[in-house]
């Protein structure tokens, strides 16, 4: 497994990390900015979640998205949101649906256009 070699931790470590059953620690965080060039991404995260829930988080994450010059997408199994068609999208959820044995094998059709975040 690359991300667990990566973090220098066994597979089985490094599947509960990417399953939310084990945190990252600071060297973790160090190694992955440094391997996915983030610019201290997962530094900067791991510091705000220590610090516990902030109210005004999500003014925070506007006001970082507003001065982000690249955005960086890792899909390991689909194609991005903004990337796909709609029949692609339909199909996707009617799969995710079929395999969690969801009512109606997820046929809900989703929306085929999305509106652009307002800007103030």
């Amino acid at each position: 497994n690359e991300f667990a070699k990566k973090l220098q931790r066994s597979p089985s470590n490094a599947s509960n990390i990417l399953a939310g059953r084990r945190r990252i620690n600071d060297k973790d965080a160090k190694i992955l900015d440094t391997e996915y060039d983030t610019g201290e991404h997962y530094t900067r995260i791991l510091r705000w979640a220590r610090r516990g829930h902030s109210p005004s988080w999500s003014q925070q994450y506007v006001e970082f998205e507003r001065e982000t010059l690249i955005v960086r997408t890792f899909e390991a199994l689909t194609i991005p949101g903004l990337l796909q068609t709609p029949e692609y999208a339909r199909e996707l959820i009617r799969a995710v649906g079929e395999r969690s044995g969801s009512p109606g094998g997820g046929t809900r059709t989703p929306p085929t256009t999305a509106a652009p975040p307002r800007r103030r």
